[in-house]
């Protein structure tokens, strides 16, 4: 229980005011953190996960109720922080079509192809 508070607090204090610019910016608007400011990602409850390839280390995503769903983009010396429309965590299909739908068409395209090809009569 200490653990998950002493979790919560590190997140208030050291990322809060990075949520509070979240609050008010537009989607996939994205902050530049030095990683010397804040925590972490792991601890302070973010999940690592996956991410547009862009040359960074690592991708991190939480749901925070104050702001919505927020990615976490990990560089060698800095995160790139934005929220996007729906979350992957919760709401994959959401997080498709709202905020990766190039990644929904190439999945719908990849299952078309599949289903067409092991369809097929053999001779």
């Amino acid at each position: 229980m200490y653990a998950l508070e002493l979790q919560k607090m590190k997140l208030s204090l050291f990322w809060g005011p990075y949520f509070t610019k979240l609050r008010t910016a537009a989607f996939y608007q994205p902050i530049r953190i030095p990683k010397s400011f804040v925590p972490h990602p792991s601890k302070v409850g973010f999940v690592k996960h996956l991410g547009e390839l862009r040359g960074q280390l690592a991708d991190w995503r939480k749901d925070i109720p104050s702001v919505g769903h927020v990615h976490v983009v990990e560089y060698a010396d800095y995160y790139l922080v934005h929220k996007d429309k729906a979350s992957l965590l919760s709401n994959p299909i959401g997080h498709l079509i709202y905020d990766a739908p190039h990644w929904g068409i190439a999945i719908i395209l990849a299952g078309a192809l599949i289903f067409k090809y092991s369809n097929q009569d053999r001779v």
